[in-house]
Order: structure tokens, then sequence, then C-alpha cells
């Protein structure tokens, strides 16, 4: 449904108004919920969760002594911090590796991607599977003792680089060669001391690297009185990593490129706050003149063209065709399947490694899994086997077979009735066609292969 053009204007006006009562300053109170799950793109930037480093450290640093090899014990130990179940496998350290994987997020890792770093030295890990059934008691499992680098998300928090999330480990080595975590934060806060309060980058042309580099320098350059970015040529996919630090010293820039990158495109606090701290107030007054006379005619417009013969058609087809986004089942199950079927690189000597390292058991149980297939290929060749690159298999419903082969590695038990970790399998290479079972577009299930 398209905004009306009251709608849009009562936004601009109270936001302009919020800005301007408030004296141009953000609540730094507020925070996003979903900030907590969401990478930042460089290690150390600063965290809008203030609680980040106690909730890591709550969920992943044992506060207690016991004994870690009773199921028992571990069973008190989650319910005593309310950790049951909340999510199948969970991961714990020792107490007494809480420093070492402080300093992960120093000197004492390797920026893997992201705000992501990897451990130099490995470090004991307890992975602890638990269940907690509907209206019945905690059940623990079973007991992991690991011992692997550790990644961790690393993000600033009261001016301490901290680990906020644990990163499921995936065999991943600490390259000596990348930077370590803290490095790219130490050389952007030299930079700030070394350039002073003023930098001028007029008639200077920055692609996107540029202002990447641009925005680092600006988010630890707290002293810094003025930056001139006039004649700067600044493109939107550029002026996007500055939009969050502009408001932290005034800026020169021409008044066309404000109007293209920030009326049209990104309006919040801090830019309204430049906006009026750059240009008068009757220039701003004509502005929004003209921003208002944009809305009407587009108003205008979009309800002509929604009067049409043709829109209507086009409303009533859309209502009665079916959503194209999978629901949150079907997400589920095919994560499911890739996690269980997908392997690109297996090889039939990995069958033991990879089930155990992914957990693949029976359904609800430990048990070891009889049998599991992969497929060596990626999921934008095995996904199209829903879809145009397969077909109906013998009348079912919801299974298709490929129309091309694709080879497989099936791992087959040596020995039933064992418990992961220690299942044990025989694996043998093949080329078949896969026949999946597909839910809403997406594998959800391996059928079985055809020669």
């Amino acid at each position: 449904m398209k905004p009306t053009a009251s709608f849009c204007l009562t936004v601009y006006t109270l936001a302009l108004l919020t800005a301007w009562v408030s004296g141009y300053h953000q609540s730094e109170n507020t925070t996003s919920v979903l900030a907590v799950f969401n990478y930042n793109p460089r290690p150390c930037m600063r965290s809008s969760n203030n609680n980040g480093y106690s909730y890591f450290r709550q969920k992943h640093i044992l506060g207690s002594q016991f004994d870690t090899n009773n199921k028992q014990q571990w069973l008190r130990y989650l319910n005593s911090r309310g950790l049951c179940g909340r999510v199948p496998v969970q991961t714990f350290m020792q107490a007494e590796d809480e420093v070492a994987v402080r300093s992960i997020c120093r000197s004492g890792g390797i920026n893997l991607r992201q705000n992501l770093c990897i451990s130099r030295r490995s470090l004991l890990v307890y992975a602890i599977w638990s269940q907690k059934p509907r209206k019945k008691p905690c059940i623990v499992r079973s007991i992991r003792r690991l011992r692997h680098p550790v990644v961790v998300a690393c993000d600033a928090i009261d001016n301490q680089c901290l680990p906020v999330h644990y990163q499921r480990y995936r065999g991943q080595k600490p390259d000596n060669n990348a930077p370590i975590c803290r490095e790219c934060v130490r050389r952007a806060t030299s930079l700030s001391v070394a350039l002073g309060e003023e930098v001028d980058l007029s008639h200077t042309v920055l692609d996107q690297g540029a202002c990447r580099s641009l925005a680092l320098f600006l988010e630890y350059s707290d002293g810094l009185s003025e930056l001139d970015l006039s004649h700067c040529q600044l493109t939107d996919h550029c002026l996007e990593p500055l939009l969050p630090h502009l408001h932290k010293t005034p800026v020169v820039e021409s008044v066309s490129e404000f109007l293209v990158v920030h009326c049209c495109s990104n309006f919040g606090a801090n830019s309204i706050q430049w906006f009026f701290e750059e240009f008068t107030m009757k220039m701003y007054l004509k502005l929004c003149l003209l921003f208002l006379l944009v809305l009407l005619v587009y108003a205008n417009l979009s309800v002509k063209a929604d009067r049409s013969p043709n829109a209507t058609f086009s409303k009533l087809k859309r209502a009665h065709e079916p959503s194209s986004q999978p629901s949150n089942l079907t997400i589920a199950r095919y994560r499911k399947f890739i996690n269980q079927h997908v392997d690109k690189k297996m090889t039939a000597k990995d069958c033991n490694v990879e089930i155990n390292k992914r957990d693949i058991s029976e359904a609800d149980s430990n048990l070891c899994k009889k049998e599991n297939t992969f497929i060596l290929a990626t999921t934008e060749h095995i996904k199209p086997v829903c879809g145009k690159a397969g077909q109906p298999y013998q009348g079912h419903a919801n299974l298709r077979i490929s129309n091309q082969p694709f080879p497989v590695v099936n791992c087959k038990s040596k020995r039933e009735g064992k418990h992961l970790p220690n299942c044990e399998y025989r694996g043998k290479r093949a080329t078949v066609r896969i026949v999946l079972g597909c839910a809403e577009g997406f594998p959800v299930h391996y059928d079985k292969g055809v020669i």
C-alpha cells in the first residue's frame, strides 16, 4: 500500500519538530532489540547494547565450579541460571579462561570477517545438549569436551572492546597474516590524533573504499571540530557509511548534494541537525515548500493510477496469488536440510567428522543415524530441483526428482546403537538423480537417489 501525501508530510513535519525541540540531540538510551543479533561491519565498533558482554558472560562463561563430567551437576547449573533448553546445544567456557576470551577482542584474536574474531590458540569448550520438554523437567542429553579456537563477535562497550556473541566453530583457523582484532581501531585512533581538530577533504573525489575508511576514522574521532567535504562528488553508496557519524562535527557540503542524498533518501535527527546548522531559515522554508509540492504531485499521480481499470485488475490478481514468502517452519526445515545433506567439498572419508560435527542423529534423540547422504553441490544448484530443474516423482505431490544427476556421498553406520559424538560411518561416493521433498519451493527432505 502506497503512503498518502498527508501521511508523508505528517511524518516529515514531526521529525523536524522533534529534532528542533529536543535541541537536535538523539536519545542515548534508545536501543534496538535487533542490534544484539546484527554483526557490525568491523570489530570494536560502539555497541547499541550496553549489556552485551554481561549477557555473553552469563550464557557462555561458567559462573561456578562443579564436576563438569556429571550430567546432574550440569542440570543443576542450567536450572539455577534459567538456561536449560535455551537452544538445543549450548557452549560454555571455564571461568579461568575468561581473560583469554576477552583478549580475543584485543591482541589475542585475529579478524575473520565483519566484527568476528578468532582466538590465536585453542580453548576448552563444553558443548551441552539439553532439552526442556513442555510441562516436563529439563534433560541434559550429552556433554562434549572440545578444544578448538573460539570465534566471538567483538563490540565496544564503555570504551572497552569485549565479546558480545559466541559464533559456532566450523573448523576455521586463525590467519596470522590477517589484522588483529584491535589493530584497525588503534590505527584509526592514532590517525585522529595526528590530524588534529580540522580535516579538509574539499575537491577530493572519494570512492566507496575511501568513505568506509573515513567512517572508521570518524567513529573514533571525538576531538574533530570541522570536516570539509565540499565538492567531493559523494554518491548514495559512499555517503551511507558516513551518515551515522556526521552529527559529531560541523560538516561543509554543497546544497545540491544534500538535497539529492539526504532529503530524498535518508532523514533522521542527525541529518536534520546538520540541515539547520548549515542553511538559513529562508532557504529551509523554500525547500519545505518544494518538498510539499513534489509530494502533492506524486499523490495526485498515484490516485489516478490506482483508479485505472488495469490497476484494479492487478490488485485483484495479487490478492488471489499465494504469498511468495516461505513460512518460518519451511525456513527452519530448509536450514536443517542444508545442515544434514549439503556439502560441496565432502569426501567419503569425511563421514565421521561431518556427521558428529553437525550433530546429525535420529529424530528427537542422540542415537547415531543409520544412513545419511550428502549432496556435493551448492544450494544454488539444489534448490531449483523443486522448480524447473526437477519433475514430479511417481505421482507424489511433494516429491521431485532432479533432471540431471548429482554427485553424492552416502554414509552408512558401521554399528547400530551408538550415540553422538561416537558415531562411525563407512562412506561411498556415487552419481545419482536426487529425489527431494519440497515445501513452498524449498527442499526440506532427502528421500533417495535414483541411478
